[in-house]
């Protein structure tokens, strides 16, 4: 029986020699180092495969400060500081950054720090923390950089943009593949919930056959359109490859990279000295459970062959955490 993925990976790679270049230069894109958020949180899982698959599964979990207290003010607080570099384009930072050694005036980067939080939606239920915490986790821990944010591509900050949040790209390494991972962040109080609605939002990017019609279709335009590397000649050769007619076209793969954010009432319990082993453990357990959620989610989808990565997040309230992210925006009366 024919395998037409891998046919189309090998013709691929027989279609020029351009991608390692282009693997190095997206590399040169990431602003964090895989240990960046280390102080936030506790790594329990990384890249575990869920059965039958192309997917797979980390979990995270909030480290607790000194008195026993889980991090969530304080992330929060962390990712406020990642809203420029979340929503703003490359070129205009690298112009305000350059403005400031010039001038040594902090004018343009403040201006931006303040058209970054006008961006954000005021609404109660944002979901738009979970977008940039599912950022920093891509990037600092999958080295994935991202080639498309869509905030600033909103009309009205108190409308969330429609699809899924953000494009992050790299090349891999083993089929030299330009390798496209469409975003989705949920926060839901079920673990359950918040899969479903990842799996059910990524997929018809993800398992798109193409056409003008396609989800994928409008994304790639918009990518072309509003990709953004302050480098371009990067940006040329990178929109080769979202162009239809361009043999390089064949080269590109989409993939998805997911936030599953919920609530788990264990984060309740009492600080304990051991807290770190108690909750590696518990974690240990309960991952077959977020597996088994995460496979279910897949082939209720049917994505079994696509390339997927699930961030599982538990937070003693995935609610606090949307009201903390909001007040550090300075949107703390949202309702």
């Amino acid at each position: 029986m024919s395998n037409p993925q891998a046919e189309y990976e090998q013709l691929a790679q027989q279609i020029g020699d351009e991608c390692p270049l282009i693997a190095a230069a997206l590399h040169g894109l990431l602003r964090h180092r895989t240990d960046n958020f280390d102080a936030y949180f506790q790594q329990v899982c990384l890249n575990s495969a869920v059965d039958g698959t192309k997917a797979s599964v980390c979990c995270h979990y909030l480290r607790r400060d000194g008195n026993g207290n889980v991090r969530v003010a304080d992330l929060a607080a962390r990712l406020r500081d990642e809203v420029v570099n979340y929503s703003i384009p490359r070129s205009r930072i690298e112009s305000a950054v350059e403005h400031y050694h010039t001038t040594k005036s902090m004018h343009k980067v403040g201006r931006l720090e303040q058209e970054a939080r006008k961006l954000f939606a005021d609404v109660r239920k944002s979901g738009e923390g979970g977008e940039v915490l599912l950022y920093v986790l891509s990037e600092t821990v999958l080295q994935l950089p991202q080639v498309l944010c869509k905030m600033p591509l909103k009309t009205n900050p108190n409308v969330h943009y429609h699809g899924v949040d953000g494009i992050h790209g790299s090349v891999d390494s083993e089929t030299g593949m330009l390798a496209l991972y469409w975003g989705e962040s949920k926060l839901h109080k079920s673990v359950g919930s918040a899969v479903a609605g990842c799996m059910a939002s990524v997929a018809p990017y993800v398992l798109s056959d193409g056409g003008s019609g396609a989800p994928v279709h409008r994304d790639l335009e918009l990518l072309r359109d509003n990709v953004d590397f302050a480098d371009a000649d990067l940006e040329a050769a990178f929109r080769k490859y979202l162009d239809p007619d361009d043999v390089d076209f064949l080269k590109v793969q989409y993939r998805a990279v997911c936030l599953v954010g919920f609530d788990l009432e264990d984060y309740a319990d009492p600080f304990d000295p051991d807290d770190r082993e108690k909750i590696a453990d518990a974690a240990a357990k309960a991952m077959k459970s977020w597996n088994d959620m995460v496979k279910a989610g897949v082939v209720k989808q049917k994505l079994d062959t696509a390339h997927l990565h699930v961030f599982c997040v538990p937070f003693p309230s995935v609610e606090a955490f949307r009201e903390t992210f909001l007040k550090e925006l300075g949107l703390g009366d949202a309702t």
